[in-house]
């Protein structure tokens, strides 16, 4: 599948930053010089986090346990006393970077990744979804901008709960949303 993890505007310039997760994992989704990003936030030594707060803007990640350091585009950087504890030139840095998102894509700005590198195109997998889409990312000429952090709640339900509300169950609206209508 394709998940949704973030929009552009949230990040605008180069080393901007935000973490968002699929499932239980998390991922960094960053802006660099070739574009968007989205860095599974696990150091390659030893899988410690390399990113720690929601969103920001740096030129590296950095491991807090043994200092190894990222570019933005994931690519290992530099690692403390490498000659001495790997030997000069041992280490192979082309293949010890921070892990991307087999596919990284994105709608209207939306940022999506799947995890499946065989997954479909994003287009593809969207459908006639991306008609929705396109109404609601295209409501204005200057188009979308997150503006604030993210709103996050756990709910306690079964999973067609959500399913259910989003698929034209307009039936609970007068009900459980009252004060809106």
């Amino acid at each position: 599948a394709w998940i949704f993890l973030a929009h552009e505007s949230e990040i605008p310039n180069n080393g901007d930053f935000v973490l968002r997760k699929i499932a239980e994992d998390e991922f960094i989704v960053v802006r660099d010089d070739a574009g968007v990003q989205v860095l599974y936030n696990s150091c390659r030594h030893r899988g410690m986090r390399v990113a720690y707060v929601a969103k920001g803007n740096t030129k590296t990640f950095r491991c807090p346990y043994h200092g190894w350091v990222y570019r933005t585009n994931g690519a290992l950087q530099g690692v403390p006393f490498e000659n001495k504890i790997y030997g000069a030139g041992e280490l192979e840095k082309s293949i010890s970077g921070l892990l991307p998102a087999p596919k990284v894509d994105s709608w209207n700005g939306l940022i999506f990744a799947s995890l499946n590198e065989k997954a479909p195109d994003l287009r593809e997998y969207l459908g006639d979804m991306a008609f929705y889409l396109e109404f609601y990312t295209r409501k204005a000429e200057e188009g979308l901008e997150v503006i604030g952090e993210p709103h996050r709640w756990v709910v306690r339900a079964n999973w067609k709960l959500g399913g259910a509300n989003f698929i034209g169950d307009g039936y609970h609206t007068s009900t459980t949303h009252f004060s809106t209508v």
